[in-house]
Order: structure tokens, then sequence, then C-alpha cells
């Protein structure tokens, strides 16, 4: 009766369920054949390895013994025992199988197995073997793809060889770009500290080109208009010499209307004119009036045509949100003038 095992006959089967496996994987065929019943079946995770007699059994695992002999460990072993009758019971495991590639140890997978073993003439006997786990690379007559796993490990070396080999050329080059950027950057803290005595007149030559256009745009008017006039003088003189005094009255209108243009825009080129010279002159350091609208104003469009100057293919929408009711604020135009010319040229 084993249905309740003893310590001793769970001790002894045990021991016969071990070397069941050590004669297996030694390549012992002789230990391995006397473990066994002659009825033993076996189902393996092989796709041939399906027997239903000792002889079969033993034919196969001596064929491919080289296969594992000295090969395969199991690490990690959790064993269960479970009787089934009165003179049988399952052993189960579940461990982890390592295989020696070269000369590391390389985990092959999670084993699930499980023996029916019997006491026969007094000896715990294999009747029944199961053994499986996730493996792919096995093929007919295979029990180990241990030649596909070393190729595959060789591929892996190689591919980290490789990649290893890229990104050190890549540290280099990041390397050398680090130093490139900490020269720079030396070369711009050493040309930033030149530059700090004429901030005024640097940052007058960033307006330049802006400034020109927001002249340019009033003092066309003024030259249109003008040469306007100068063709309704030639034919006022015209309708006079012929008597015409409406239509003189009517160009006399017009020439009105055309000298109150040419004043409009010869103010604004003027204003132009007058926030250049005060943002380039040496301020006094004292707080004044100052309309910031119109500074705003001024330093947002000439900004932006300095930008249309050196890439006449920019395009930014210029959007004003200006208080009308604004008053003159109390303040160094020369300061706030700069604040507004970084704010933009950051902006655009």
């Amino acid at each position: 009766m084993v249905q309740k095992l003893s310590k001793q006959l769970e001790s002894e089967l045990i021991q016969a369920y071990n070397s069941f496996w050590v004669s297996n994987l030694s390549g012992d065929m002789e230990s391995f054949a006397s473990s066994l019943a002659d009825d033993f079946s076996i189902f393996g995770s092989a796709n041939g390895e399906i027997f239903f007699s000792k002889q079969e059994a033993v034919a196969y695992f001596s064929a491919t013994a080289d296969q594992l002999r000295d090969k395969i460990q199991m690490r990690d072993r959790d064993i269960s025992v479970q009787s089934l009758d009165d003179n049988s019971v399952v052993v189960r495991e579940i461990c982890d199988v390592y295989v020696l590639i070269g000369d590391n140890w390389t985990y092959y997978g999670r084993a699930r197995i499980s023996c029916i073993v019997k006491m026969i003439d007094s000896k715990w006997k294999v009747l029944h073997h199961h053994a499986s786990f996730p493996d792919h690379r096995t093929e007919e007559g295979q029990q180990l793809a241990a030649e596909k796993i070393e190729k595959e490990n060789l591929e892996l070396r190689e591919a980290v060889r490789r990649r290893t080999a890229e990104l050190e050329l890549k540290n280099r080059e990041l390397e050398a770009a680090r130093k490139n950027a900490e020269n720079a950057l030396t070369e711009l803290q050493a040309t930033q500290k030149q530059l700090i005595n004429a901030e005024k007149m640097a940052s007058l030559g960033e307006l330049t080109a802006g400034i020109a256009h927001e002249i340019q745009n009033p003092l066309n008017f003024v030259n249109n208009f003008s040469e306007v006039n100068s063709e309704l003088i030639d034919e006022q003189l015209e309708e006079i010499e012929k008597g015409d005094l409406e239509e003189v009255k009517e160009l006399a209108h017009l020439l009105k209307e055309n000298s109150s243009k040419i004043a409009l825009h010869g103010k604004r080129a003027d204003a132009i004119v007058k926030g250049m010279l005060e943002h380039s002159k040496r301020g006094s350091g004292q707080k004044e009036p100052t309309d910031l609208n119109a500074l705003a104003d001024d330093f947002l469009r000439m900004t932006y045509q300095s930008f249309v100057a050196k890439d006449p293919n920019f395009k930014v929408e210029l959007q004003t949100n200006l208080d009308p009711d604004l008053p003159r604020i109390s303040v160094i135009p020369q300061d706030i003038g700069k604040v507004l010319l970084n704010l933009y040229n950051n902006a655009f």
C-alpha cells in the first residue's frame, strides 16, 4: 500500500526519480534502462519523441545520448508527489533547463515534467514519462537544438559587437561635437564681452534694415504724391489758359488733399527718424513721460522689417492690441526700447 507514502518510501521514490534523470542526461543508458518498466511509454517535446515500449525508448535515447551528455542542467526544481493507486504515484516537476553552450551555461526554457512511477519487484520504476517546454527549434530526431542556440548566440554576440562599435563611434563623434560646442561657447563668451561696451550701437545696427524699410514706405508716398501734384499743377496751368475756372478749382482741391497726405507721411518719416536718434543717443538715465503704445508699435515694425530684409520669405502676421486710453508713462525710453527689441527678436 503506497496511498500514504512513508518518509522512507518517498525518499526512495525521489532517489529513483533523480537517478532516472541523472542516467538520462549523463548518457548512462544501462542505468537508464534499469529505471524503466518493461511497458514504459513516453511523450516528449521533440516531434518524434513518442514511444510505447522500453526497447524503442532506450534505442532512441542511446542514439541521441551525445546531444545531452553533460550538456543539460535542471535548476530551481519544484517536485511534487501524488499517489494514484496501491503501487503507483505520479511525480510532477517544474524546473529551469540550462544548456552548456561553449563554456557558458545558457537558459534554455521552463520545463514541465510528469512521470508515473510504479513499484515493481520492490523497486520504483518509471512507467510513463512526459516532458515539454516551449521550444520550436528542435527538429525530427533531436532532443536539443544546441547547434541552433549556439548559432543564435553567435549571431547575437556579433550583433552586440557591431552595435557596440557603432555606439563607440557615435560616442566619439558626440565627444568631438561637445568639445567643438565648448570651444564655440568660449569664443561666443569672449565676443559677448567685447560687445558689452557697444550694446546700444549693436542694437541700433540690428534695426538699421528695419528702419530703412519703415522710412521707405512714407517716403514712397511723399515721392508719389509729389509727382502727382506736379502733374496736377501742369494740368491746372492748362485749364487756366483755357479759362475753365471749375476745372481749376477741382484740381486745386486735389492738390490740397495730396499736400495733406504728403505732410502726414512726412511726419511719419520724421517720427521714425526721431525714434532712431532717440534710441541711438546716450540716454541721460532719467525717466520721462513716454507714449508706450507708439514705442512698442515702432519697435515692432522696425524689428519685423529687419527680419524681412535678411529673409524676403519671412512672413509673420502682426497683430497689436494697444490700450487707446493708456496715458504717458514715466520711464527711461532707451531702456524700454532695448527690452522691446530683445522681446521682438526672440519672438521672430
